[in-house]
């Protein structure tokens, strides 16, 4: 079990740089920032943007593994706790098999914004980067015209969301022999709850902030 988890991990995290590698790569180019000089950016910024990028690129290949290790630790502890409170036998390795196979579904924007922009649109600058798809609510408003502290919770409503708390939730059926809805109650009532402190937390501090 362990070696099985272990080895999904190392999978993930492959994806996760090499998404990474194509982004960087093919998307955020020395061309993107340059055309992108009349949004905010300056000659002497692109130079200096461009400068610690050529100097620091080792450094994201090294942190990008361990931030990703966190994320899927603290999602994996949320569900032990879920676990817990359901009084259900508690299984770290297997809480953690399931937080990475969700998490996949997160490198699907990523991708597809690589896809898109290397093959179908050309010339592009940031704002265009931007203005792609989130697939989230944010699609069907008019983001100048919200307050800014009710973007995020917004935004944070996606399709990709909705399908990491499927798969959490399926995860958890598979792996514990649990109704579906007892599953989505665990998953709910865990990371659910997380994810909504979280956007009001991030509402409070933009409201700080302004």
């Amino acid at each position: 079990m362990k070696n099985e988890t272990y080895t999904w991990f190392l999978l993930y995290i492959s994806f996760v740089l090499l998404a990474y590698f194509l982004s960087n790569e093919f998307i955020y180019t020395e061309e993107l920032y340059y055309n992108s000089i009349s949004e905010d950016l300056t000659v002497e910024r692109v130079e200096d943007l461009l400068a610690r990028k050529a100097e620091y690129w080792w450094l994201v290949y090294a942190i990008l593994p361990v931030i990703e290790f966190i994320s899927l630790v603290f999602t994996a502890s949320l569900l032990c706790l879920g676990l817990f409170l359901y009084d259900l036998p508690i299984n770290f390795s297997k809480c953690f098999r399931i937080a990475i196979w969700a998490s996949f579904i997160f490198l699907i924007p990523s991708l597809l914004r690589t896809l898109w922009f290397l093959f179908f649109e050309q010339g592009f600058s940031l704002a265009d980067l931007k203005e792609f798809p989130t697939f989230s609510l944010l699609m069907f408003f008019d983001k100048e015209s919200l307050p800014k502290y009710i973007i995020y919770p917004i935004y944070s409503f996606n399709l990709f969301r909705i399908g990491y708390f499927v798969i959490l939730a399926v995860g958890v059926q598979k792996l514990f022999q649990k109704k579906l809805s007892t599953s989505f109650g665990l998953v709910l009532s865990t990371v659910g709850v997380w994810l909504v402190l979280l956007n009001v937390l991030v509402v409070f501090l933009t409201v700080l902030n302004s």
